[in-house]
């Protein structure tokens, strides 16, 4: 009975080893496959706490790279912009237009513009910057649309609208928004290549753009009409010492403002600036009529006056005066003197 009893403790020394081995066993090949995971709460619409994993990854998950595009379809050079047909954006450009003709700020900017073209004379148009007709942002693609609009708006109070050359520039574009825009009959050219195109006769419609932008104009002859942002808003925000605000300064120098009508943020903190047309004038047209006239002109005539003074009546009375009575006798008498000593 002893050693039997004394068997039994060691079977169960036993049966232990051996159940620790075998979890050791089922530990060791179940190591490579643990997923480190960061646990994260959420709170869901129905007001419960969701407990989420994230795998942790140094790539983004779809989710998250769609987040980072702001909804976009696909990004070139950091900006997202989204998939569009020309049908597509053809029928976007058409619903905005439509808003814009129906809003009373439409009339309003026709009202402003019935003396635009009063002493002088529109050639080209160039626009700047009017942001991509695909951008991601769904409020950019609806300011984009409405400007262009307003764009068409104004080029048909132009006198000569219809003849006129429109060129477009933007870094942003896509090769579609130059589809369609070059289906609206527009240009478009490679930045920088439009400030090329700024002249006195030229009409420049850039909202919402960079200082940067505006220098460069400023840096080509003044254009007739300027439709920008407030040139003001660079000066009171820009406190460093580069001369670039002064540039714009002195390029709406004289010019008459115009506020431009508003619509939503679209056309926030927009002027139209017209340059004066009084100093051109008295500085082209005038100024050579006067030294030519007065000074070669009107000399040769007042020598003339001079030397051929044409004669008075009083004059001639005292050159060649009228015979007295007793004179006239006189001579009478000395004419039949002779007469008389011939016949006798």
């Amino acid at each position: 009975m002893r050693p039997t009893v004394e068997a039994k403790p060691e079977t169960r020394t036993r049966t232990r080893k051996k159940k620790t081995k075998t979890a050791a066993k089922i530990a060791s090949p179940a190591t490579p496959t643990i997923v480190h995971t960061k646990r994260k709460e959420i709170e869901g619409e129905d007001g419960w706490i969701h407990i989420v994993d994230k795998p942790r990854s140094n790539q983004p998950d779809a989710k998250a790279k769609k987040q980072l595009l702001q909804g976009g379809d696909f990004e070139i050079k950091g900006v997202s912009y989204i998939n569009r047909t020309l049908v597509e954006m053809t029928e976007d450009f058409e619903h905005w237009k439509r808003s814009w003709e129906e809003r009373p700020t439409c009339q309003a900017l026709q009202e402003k513009l019935k003396y635009v073209e009063k002493n002088r004379k529109i050639e080209n148009v160039v626009v700047l910057g009017l942001g991509s007709l695909q951008s991601a942002r769904r409020d950019g693609r609806r300011a984009s649309l409405t400007q262009l609009a307003a764009l068409q708006t104004i080029v048909s109070s132009l006198e000569r609208g219809s003849e006129l050359q429109i060129v477009f520039q933007d870094p942003q574009f896509t090769k579609l928004d130059k589809e369609f825009l070059a289906s609206l009959g527009y240009k478009v050219v490679k930045d920088p290549d439009a400030f090329a195109d700024v002249a006195e006769g030229s009409l420049v419609y850039a909202i919402h753009c960079y200082a940067s932008v505006y220098k460069s104009v400023a840096e080509r002859p003044r254009p007739a009409v300027l439709i920008i942002t407030d040139v003001g808003n660079f000066a009171r925000f820009d406190a460093s010492e580069d001369t670039t605000v002064k540039e714009l300064e002195n390029m709406v120098d004289g010019c008459e403002i115009i506020d431009f009508p508003q619509l939503r943020h679209d056309f926030s903190d927009t002027k139209i600036y017209l340059r004066s047309t009084t100093k051109v004038e008295s500085k082209t047209e005038p100024a050579p009529a006067i030294t030519e006239e007065s000074k070669t002109e009107p000399v040769p005539a007042m020598e003339e006056s001079k030397t051929e003074p044409a004669p008075s009546a009083q004059e001639e009375l005292k050159t060649e005066p009228a015979p007295t009575p007793q004179e006239a006798l006189k001579t009478e008498e000395d004419q039949n003197l002779p007469s008389s000593t011939a016949t006798v």
